[in-house]
């Protein structure tokens, strides 16, 4: 049941709260690409009427997260390798847009932090846990993505993000990936990201 207080309490209209809920539920792949999505079963289960189930949706399917096919379902879209493949090109190169910018106007806060998450994470890699190297990875790229300064850049790399999650998420169980990836989080300290 979609808790009230809380969209209330966030501001947010039934449609929001619900499309809120549905996009996590997918970025955290608790709905695979390929799922159904029931509108009917959706209302019933937050306690909504349909409209703001049907607004959810639409505003889900124009982010490419869901595909609504007439006579034959919803379901949460599945990317295939191409598009998979361009999706995460554009992602190197806005993450590295994003350091670019974060170079110049990182603040000291966010510099002492990266460093702080770079350092943790070495344990993490030396350790071989997968888990945990992954969550010290999004804070290295959330504070990143912050001292960037440009809000509708983070906007995108996060739409980028969300949309190929699910995709990516086993990604740091290969040791070569974390070794790769603690080597990119050093290149950007060296450029001046975290000095």
């Amino acid at each position: 049941m979609l808790d009230d207080t809380l969209a209330d309490r966030r501001g947010l209209s039934a449609a929001e709260a619900v499309r809120d809920y549905l996009e996590g539920e997918i970025s955290n792949g608790a709905l695979l690409p390929g799922d159904a999505i029931d509108e009917e079963g959706l209302a019933s289960r937050f306690n909504v009427s349909r409209t703001p189930v049907r607004e959810a949706l639409l505003q889900l399917s124009v982010r490419g997260l869901i595909t609504i096919a007439p006579r034959a379902g919803i379901y949460v879209s599945r990317l295939s390798i191409p598009e998979l493949m361009s999706l995460l090109e554009l992602l190197a190169e806005l993450e590295g847009a994003c350091a670019k910018l974060a170079t110049r106007r990182i603040t000291k806060e966010d510099g002492e932090a990266l460093r702080r998450v770079h350092e943790e994470s070495k344990a993490f890699a030396e350790q071989g846990d997968a888990e945990a190297y992954s969550r010290a990875n999004a804070q290295f790229h959330e504070i990143m993505y912050r001292a960037c300064r440009n809000e509708a850049l983070m906007n995108e790399i996060a739409h980028i993000r969300r949309r190929t999650q699910v995709y990516r998420q086993t990604v740091f169980q290969n040791q070569v990936r974390i070794r790769r990836s603690r080597e990119e989080h050093g290149h950007n300290r060296r450029s001046g990201i975290g000095r």
